[in-house]
């Protein structure tokens, strides 16, 4: 009996290990097929990857003693149907005095948030953090991997998200690839 239990044991384990290596297969293949520019997580348990939107930029102003005044790195991505989108916005990091890569988890002055929106709403909706579409959250984990001379960002996020009215999710293996334009507001 003892022999039937752990070859059922064992049999269950080596079961478990494919199927987890067949998921970890599958999002590594999607990762490697990306588009040149990107922001995808896995929220809830879906896989979104978006096409940058509108708003891929860093905007600042500077005051004389070389911080900002104006701080906020803005990164969102639209589905191709504009029914859903996601959104980064980093206010504080003090962006050109980093050195990549860098982690702005839990940084004093840093606020880290992402929204995940799904436009395709009732017509009366409002959106933003009073509305039941508009899932909003702080991340636990962001981290800018590198930013090169083209203005290309890269980098990776985790995090969890909720409606004003409780419904939540969790954001998994968050990851962007987008091209910024910088903005001095002071010029």
């Amino acid at each position: 009996m003892k022999k039937l239990i752990l070859v059922f044991l064992g049999l269950a384990f080596f079961t478990a290990c494919d199927k987890q290596n067949e998921s970890e297969i599958m999002n590594q293949d999607a990762k490697e097929n990306l588009p040149e520019q990107f922001i995808s997580a896995q929220i809830g348990n879906e896989l979104y990857t978006y096409s940058p939107g509108l708003i891929n930029e860093y905007l600042y102003q500077s005051a004389s003693t070389g911080s900002h005044i104006m701080d906020q790195l803005s990164l969102s991505g639209i589905s191709e149907n504009s029914e859903k989108g996601m959104h980064l916005f980093i206010i504080g990091s003090q962006f050109h005095n980093l050195s990549f890569p860098v982690s702005l988890s839990h940084v004093e002055g840093v606020s880290t948030e992402f929204q995940f929106i799904e436009y395709n709403s009732p017509a009366d909706t409002t959106f933003g953090i009073n509305d039941d579409w508009s899932y909003v959250g702080e991340l636990s984990q962001f981290i800018i991997e590198s930013y090169n001379d083209s203005g290309f960002l890269e980098g990776k996020f985790n995090g969890a998200i909720s409606t004003r009215t409780g419904k939540s999710l969790n954001v998994e293996d968050g990851s962007f690839r987008v091209k910024i334009i910088e903005t001095d507001l002071a010029k």
